[in-house]
């Protein structure tokens, strides 16, 4: 089985909102300033300065409510929290952001062609995080499986929940860890609770378990959820 992806599986979400419909073309990017060093007597030496992630989106033009007009025109200079992965699978690989600015949007009517969009963005750290996926987007009404990265780690965690739909209560969504998988799940991150539509992100730091899994209190909401070792 290959373990490449066809661009179709991609889905997109900008601060709850499910864009994947409406899109066509997602590029992440990584970049980092090229700085030369070199010395008399010597090749070419380079350093990597700043590093900078930014993130690309392009898609169709939809005015209906929550749709690609109406979501990405109202947040063009201002913070958003933006995810995509390549499949809806538990594991499935993916980018994220929080606090991403949206630097622009922009509209493109061709005389024989559909009225496209676009916009950029670029996260607030120095680069996208590339996530795997924890919680495909689903109801989550009580604890869910159990994943296992085979093997803990030491340097904490970020993470980052999309969520499209309050099915009940005031939903508290978190993630836990645990040593078996099986028992003594303690928390290790927990999503602001609320009863709207929210892009939401945190973190942790030291210790993170071999096995996470997603978990709701006070509520059930339908979510995504992605995260990255540090």
């Amino acid at each position: 089985m290959t373990n490449r992806r066809h661009g179709l599986q991609t889905v997109v979400y900008v601060d709850g909102y499910d864009l994947s419909a409406d899109s066509n073309n997602f590029e992440p990017a990584d970049t980092y300033d090229d700085i030369e060093v070199s010395g008399y007597q010597q090749r070419k030496e380079h350093i990597p300065g700043q590093g900078e992630g930014r993130i690309a989106y392009r898609g169709w033009f939809n005015r209906n409510a929550n749709k690609s007009h109406q979501v990405l025109s109202a947040r063009n200079g201002t913070n958003v929290n933006i995810a995509a992965s390549w499949g809806n699978a538990v594991g499935d690989p993916g980018i994220a952001g929080s606090a991403a600015l949206m630097t622009s949007y922009q509209e493109t009517a061709p005389v024989a062609g559909a009225v496209a969009v676009s916009a950029e963005f670029i996260p607030d750290d120095d680069a996208v995080d590339w996530i795997q996926t924890l919680l495909p987007k689903s109801a989550l009404a009580a604890a869910g499986a159990a994943k296992n990265d085979g093997a803990g780690s030491n340097a904490g965690m970020r993470a980052y929940a999309h969520i499209f739909e309050i099915l009940g209560g005031t939903p508290a969504i978190s993630i836990e860890h645990s040593v078996s998988g099986t028992a003594d799940w303690a928390s290790l991150i927990a999503f602001t609770a609320g009863t709207v539509v929210a892009g939401r992100s945190g973190a942790s730091t030291g210790t993170v378990r071999q096995f996470v899994r997603a978990t709701v209190a006070n509520g059930s909401a339908t979510a995504f959820i992605g995260y990255k070792r540090l």
